[in-house]
């Protein structure tokens, strides 16, 4: 009967720590796969993040690189464009190949992923910055230096324009637009300088947006060498800006700032340069363009 009694309790004992011993690694394995799934999840949000910093790492690269300086201020009346450029700009279309084949070589093989830089619409003349309302600031180095700030076959809408301009040479004449204070549809307030005091514009009056105004400065009358600024009407795009140096003595550069005032739209602007940077590493892909900023 003892004996008995011992047997039953003994395999009661042995079922109580089987299941006791399968609770505990049921639990463990619960555990286990948890950990698991958090640091899977965990590996593919830093490959996110990853990716997204190596990304916006070589776009920072090509916006230095460019050296055009743009800043937009969109208040609830008006939106104020700035643009801060040197003309001719420091780069070449070389430099940004150079960079790009560093991205795609050297810095993808440190990064242990596949590195893709599209900058072949920017090292092709024209770099172009585009903005999500259509307009355009394109820097042409094909021959002159070139600035322009216009809509394509459109109408940028510009209500006030400030031109502050200094050239580091001397001018040896000047050839004003007309102005026309009583008539026109566009503030405008220009300020050039250089090394020709007697050139010098301080002026704040209105330009016909519809017409061709061109306002030059001409440093070298045998070969023709000049600066111009031109407001209006610049073939299909109305209320356009263009800033040309043809000037080709050595050291001789133009800094130019441009603002430009137009009535707010209701939708959110955003603005890049025509190109992208894709980022692939491990099946996790990005690609973004090159964005300067939104407003």
């Amino acid at each position: 009967m003892v004996q008995g009694e011992l047997m039953k309790r003994g395999f009661i004992f042995s079922i109580s720590t089987l299941i006791i011993t399968a609770t505990i690694l049921a639990s463990a394995m619960f555990v286990y796969n948890l950990n698991a799934v958090d640091e899977a999840h965990i590996g593919e949000n830093f490959s996110i993040e990853k990716a997204g910093f190596v990304a916006e790492d070589v776009i920072s690269d090509i916006n230095a690189i460019l050296g055009t300086s743009v800043d937009v201020n969109r208040g609830e009346q008006f939106t104020r464009f700035s643009f801060r450029t040197k003309i001719p700009a420091d780069i070449n279309n070389n430099e940004l190949n150079n960079y790009a084949a560093f991205a795609v070589g050297n810095y993808a093989s440190a990064q242990n992923a596949d590195i893709n830089v599209g900058v072949s619409n920017l090292t092709d003349g024209i770099s172009e910055l585009v903005f999500s309302n259509g307009m355009q600031y394109d820097y042409n180095y094909i021959t002159d230096s070139t600035v322009q700030v216009y809509m394509p076959n459109g109408d940028t809408g510009f209500v006030a324009i400030d031109i502050n301009v200094y050239i580091s040479g001397s001018s040896v004449g000047a050839n004003a637009w007309t102005w026309q204070d009583a008539t026109g549809d566009i503030n405008v307030n220009l300020y050039f300088t250089d090394l020709n005091a007697s050139n010098t514009v301080t002026y704040s009056g209105k330009l016909d947006s519809s017409i061709e105004n061109t306002y030059s400065w001409d440093y070298n009358a045998t070969t023709g060498e000049s600066f111009y600024i031109t407001i209006g009407a610049i073939g299909n795009d109305t209320n356009a800006i263009r800033l040309i140096n043809s000037i080709n003595a050595p050291g001789v550069i133009a800094s130019a700032d441009i603002g430009a005032t137009s009535v707010s739209g209701s939708a959110e602007l955003s603005w890049w340069y025509d190109g992208n940077v894709s980022y692939s590493q491990k099946g996790m892909e990005i690609s973004k363009s090159i964005i300067l900023g939104k407003s």
